[in-house]
């Protein structure tokens, strides 16, 4: 595996080190597709709210998730998501609301149980909604429906477009549906649908690649949602995985955002996102195809500050802007005494980088002290040169876009110019 790197001249003051690396990116004519975001947080806090007020310029919408049901007899719940209509009511671009209904395989019937829950539940989100001055743009239902009840499914919306007719009545839909002949006729009862083309396969082992979005299958599929004449938009992912493998490397688990299994110490985990670089290229592959009723691309899901499982924000702006992506590694060395250097690695790309990171420093005055910080380890090759590693055994560290971490510091005897030496092994 061939390193990548370079080597700077550093002087007393602050600076910094980079290198970059070419790579086919998505540069091409100007996006002609609209782009909205859905919401899926479940707690509504400050973040959550700049990351709205942040996006909502460059996106034509969002969806935000209201409620969750379960329908089924014997274990009906619900959680309406305290959702902040009020803030939603002040930004300028239209909003809907989700309904996630769980997996349920009983009467679709609009007097049976499960329904009548359905809509007490719609009631009772619109009324919060209303109080705080809010009309949702949509109401989408997000059910994963098996293929042999979509006739029943029907009688769903069916019942829902006459309860709220004031309201487009939209759904999420799967790629498998298109092939019932029961679809056909409950796409044409919805005033829209998005196509989910995002999906995990459970892995065998840590060797085998991760997929969340196959773009070859995306294509037909977007091509095949074509026949229905129907207006749709198409969900693509931002989102990721934590995979958890055994010392053999067989697959053990998986956890999403959230509270991390408590898997076995000698667990090996495995970070996988989608691929911005693939995306952007689907993207053009879609637009290509110039398919006359895809009205847009919806994102799954806005990125929110502390969101570890999620691109940045900037790497899903670059992608709505239609903007190439680059990747890039810099050092930043900052001195807040004479003497006393700090060492930072920042991703100053678009996308998220992975490896070993390596930094060498070359100096002309001897090192007195140092430590590495954030799973590194501070070596000494010579009086004037250290080095800092990655721990023995540590996994490839990902460093996210627009993102710096501090990984060690040296102290000098006296100021002096430093020559730095930057490595990257996948």
């Amino acid at each position: 595996m061939k390193p990548i790197v370079i080597l700077l001249l550093f002087s007393l003051i602050a600076g910094i080190f980079f290198f970059t690396f070419p790579r086919d990116s998505n540069h091409h004519e100007a996006a002609t597709l609209p782009h909205e975001c859905y919401v899926w947080q479940r707690v509504w806090n400050e973040d959550l709210r700049d990351s709205i007020q942040r996006a909502q310029s460059d996106l034509k919408g969002l969806t935000v998730l209201a409620a969750e049901i379960d329908v089924r007899p014997d274990r009906q719940k619900q959680q309406i998501i305290s959702v902040d209509y009020a803030f939603l009511s002040s930004l300028t671009k239209p909003v809907g609301i989700a309904i996630r209904i769980n997996p349920y395989s009983g009467s679709f019937d609009k007097d049976a149980p499960a329904s009548q829950s359905i809509h007490r539940i719609i009631e009772k989100v619109l009324e919060k909604a209303r109080g705080a001055g809010f009309k949702p743009s949509e109401i989408q239902i997000d059910y994963d429906c098996a293929e042999s009840k979509l006739a029943g499914y029907r009688k769903w919306i069916q019942a829902l477009k006459k309860s709220f007719h004031s309201h487009p009545i939209t759904i999420t839909a799967l790629p498998s549906w298109m092939n019932r002949r029961q679809f056909k006729k409950l796409a044409r009862d919805c005033d829209g649908y998005v196509l989910q083309v995002h999906s995990l396969e459970k892995p065998n082992s840590i060797e085998e690649k991760v997929q969340l979005c196959n773009p070859t299958r995306a294509i037909k599929w977007v091509q095949q949602a074509e026949r229905f004449d129907v207006p749709f938009r198409v969900a693509l992912p931002t989102y990721g995985y934590l995979f958890a493998y055994d010392q053999q490397g067989q697959f053990i688990g998986l956890a999403a955002e959230g509270v991390e299994p408590p898997w076995e110490h000698d667990s090996q985990i495995k970070t996988v996102l989608s691929d911005p670089y693939e995306i952007a290229n689907l993207i053009k592959a879609i637009q290509a195809k110039h398919p006359k009723n895809l009205s847009g691309v919806i994102w799954f899901r806005l990125p929110v500050t502390g969101d570890q499982l999620n691109w940045q924000w900037h790497t899903l702006q670059r992608l709505v802007q239609n903007q190439p992506l680059t990747e890039r590694i810099d050092v930043l060395l900052d001195w807040p005494q004479p003497g006393l250097v700090e060492v930072y690695l920042v991703n100053a790309g678009d996308v998220d980088a992975s490896g070993h990171f390596t930094v060498t420093l070359q100096a002309q005055a001897d090192c007195l002290a140092a430590d590495g910080l954030m799973g590194y380890v501070a070596a000494r090759t010579a009086a004037d040169q250290i080095l800092f590693i990655p721990k023995d055994g540590a996994s490839l560290r990902r460093l996210q876009a627009q993102k710096k971490i501090k990984i060690g510091w040296c102290r000098f005897d006296k100021g002096t110019e430093i020559k730095a030496n930057v490595q990257i092994q996948e």
